[in-house]
């Protein structure tokens, strides 16, 4: 997988970078969108940044976004055992919750890699593993699963920014939205779907 070393090298001026932020900006003409990309790189480095690269070419916007895309096949490509999870918190409590995710990773024998979308605080968080046996994976990521979407709930998140319940979620939802709020959804159903046959097995399948 492309991972745009160009312009998200894993080292910079000899220090480590641990994560990157991109950001796409708009404008009524160049001169509005100088301003607009001068102040926030202005603020990038005021909050710490190790530098800011202005993707003013054609080449390097299609590098970055060419690695954008490549972020889950670079994932993939490098591990056996894989498992996933979409939380969405406040966007203003995304980064304490990145380091949420980060201080229990020890408590776990595989390894966590993330990206996602800082705008509306949506993390997508992949649990990797080469060497673990396959049920203690599952039993593991179950029980880092039930954290991260404690964590997500408690920060007034939700389990799923984008993904939606699905299967793997059924069991987490009504600790997240209460019992008041599944019987909602699961008369919603009824009237729709008396018989149960619309999507079984979802979100509602307990009626």
């Amino acid at each position: 997988a492309y991972l745009g070393k160009s312009v998200f090298p894993q080292k910079y001026d000899g220090k480590q970078i641990n994560a990157y932020l991109l950001m796409t900006f708009d404008g009524e003409d160049a001169d509005q969108l100088d301003k607009i990309i001068e102040k926030a790189s202005e603020v990038m480095l005021e909050a710490g940044a190790v530098d800011v690269l202005v993707a003013d070419t054609p080449a390097l916007k299609r590098d970055a976004w060419s690695a954008r895309s490549s972020f889950l096949d670079a994932i993939q490509s490098d591990t056996k055992l894989l498992d996933e999870c979409d939380v969405v918190v406040p966007a203003s409590r995304i980064a304490e919750y990145v380091e949420y995710v980060k201080k229990i990773e020890p408590e776990f024998d595989f390894k966590i890699k993330s990206f996602g979308h800082a705008g509306d605080g949506n993390l997508h968080i992949y649990t990797c593993s080469n060497d673990m046996e396959v049920g203690e994976f599952k039993r593991q990521v179950a029980a880092f699963m039930k954290k991260v979407y404690a964590k997500a709930t408690e920060f007034g998140g939700l389990i799923s920014g984008e993904h939606g319940i699905g299967f793997g979620k059924i069991d987490y939802l009504s600790a997240m939205v209460g019992p008041t709020n599944m019987r909602l959804m699961r008369d919603i159903k009824k009237v729709f779907d008396p018989n149960g046959v619309l999507n079984p097995g979802k979100v509602c399948y307990k009626l």
